[in-house]
C-alpha cells in the first residue's frame, strides 16, 4: 500500500465516508455527461390541427441519444440507462414531446395522449406503438378521458426509439387518433404530425411551456 493510498484510507476511517471531491472526479455521470451532452435536438411550435373542435398543438419535440443523460427539474441527474429496462426495449433514442390540448366544441371530448403510433418516412421498419411503448413526463398534466368544453391543458410523452440514432430520424410521421365529442358529428381523421428532423439543432425550451412546470432536455 502507497502512501497516497495509506492517506485515503485514513481520511475515509476519520470522517465516515469519501471525501466529495474524489466521488466528483470518478463518477460516471459526470463523465457521460460531459461527454454525451450535445447528442441531442430540438424544435419548438411544431403545428396545430383541428379534429371535432379539439385542438391539439405540438409545443416541443426534443431527441436526444440514451448515452447521454436529462437533468431533472430538481436539478439532479437523471439516467437515461434504467429507461430500457422499463420498457423491455434498447432504444438508442428517446423523444421527449409536448402538446397543448383545447377543446373548443361545446361539449366534453374524449381524449388520450397515450394512444397512436410513430413512424418514419426514411425507416419504414420501424413503428412505435404509443400504448405498448410510452412513457409520461413528471409535473405535467396526463391527458386521458373526457376533456370538458373550453379546457385547456399541457400534456407530454415519452417515445422511446429502439433503432434509429438520435441524428438520423429524418421525417418522423405522429399520427393520433381523432376524439369522440359529444353532440357533434365525429369525423375518424387522425391528427397526423409529420415532423422533418433534418439538419435541426436545439432550440431551448420555451419560457411558457417551462412555466407550465414542464421540463426537457
Amino acid at each position: 500500500m502507497n502512501t497516497r493510498t495509506l492517506l485515503l484510507l485514513v481520511t475515509v476511517l476519520i470522517s465516515g465516508c469519501i471525501p466529495v471531491q474524489k466521488l466528483r472526479q470518478s463518477s460516471p455521470f459526470t463523465k457521460n455527461f460531459s461527454r454525451y451532452k450535445n447528442e441531442r435536438i430540438a424544435a419548438n411550435y411544431r403545428g396545430s390541427l383541428s379534429r371535432n373542435g379539439l385542438e391539439l398543438s405540438m409545443l416541443r419535440f426534443s431527441c436526444l441519444s440514451t448515452r447521454s443523460h436529462a437533468v431533472n427539474p430538481d436539478g439532479t441527474v437523471n439516467n437515461l440507462a434504467a429507461y430500457p429496462i422499463i420498457f423491455g426495449l434498447e432504444p438508442k433514442t428517446i423523444c421527449l414531446v409536448f402538446f397543448e390540448v383545447e377543446n373548443n366544441s361545446s361539449e366534453s371530448c374524449t381524449f388520450t395522449i397515450s394512444q397512436g403510433t410513430v413512424t418514419f418516412k426514411e425507416h419504414a421498419e420501424v413503428s412505435i406503438d404509443l400504448e405498448k411503448y410510452r412513457g409520461h413526463p413528471p409535473n405535467i398534466d396526463f391527458v386521458s378521458g373526457s376533456i370538458p368544453s373550453s379546457a385547456k391543458y399541457i400534456t407530454g410523452i415519452l417515445i422511446p426509439i429502439p433503432e434509429i440514432p438520435w441524428n438520423r430520424l429524418g421525417s418522423v410521421i405522429y399520427s393520433i387518433p381523432s376524439p369522440i365529442c359529444s353532440g357533434e358529428e365525429n369525423s375518424n381523421e387522425e391528427y397526423e404530425f409529420v415532423i422533418d428532423t433534418t439538419n435541426w439543432g436545439y432550440e431551448s425550451i420555451p419560457t411558457e411551456l417551462s412555466r407550465s412546470g414542464a421540463s426537457s432536455w
